[in-house]
């Protein structure tokens, strides 16, 4: 009926141009939900000695699927190992470019006898 094509209509009108560049950055807007935010997640991969990528659902969420990173501008903590369970904060690596999400401001939460304790209040 009527309501279906104008619902088609509007969706055909918020769809973006085919030459968006695969590599996007993300706009103002997600940048702006994010500062001042903690977040949470734990260590799930590593490149080299200071390059890690977070596992986190929430940030997950904001970047459509793409990992926050910890590089040596992290100014991450020496002793950050694998599988490791952080509190961060998420800046923008290259501002206006297509860098990832970079973590900042990097606290292990306690291990109890190699395990993570996780006392949210």
């Amino acid at each position: 009926g009527t309501t279906e094509r104008a619902a088609t209509a509007n969706v055909q009108s918020q769809q973006q141009p085919a030459e968006a560049p695969i590599l996007e950055a993300f706009d103002a807007g997600t940048w702006v939900s994010v500062n001042g935010r903690r977040f949470v997640g734990y260590l799930k991969t590593q490149r080299g000695a200071q390059k890690f990528y977070v596992a986190c659902e929430e940030t997950a969420k904001v970047f459509n699927g793409q990992d926050v990173k910890i590089t040596w501008k992290s100014n991450p903590p020496a002793e950050l190992r694998m599988g490791d369970w952080i509190e961060f904060s998420v800046v923008e690596e290259y501002p206006g470019e297509w860098g990832s999400p970079l973590a900042i401001d990097i606290v292990i939460m306690n291990r109890v006898g190699g395990r993570v304790n996780l006392a949210f209040g």
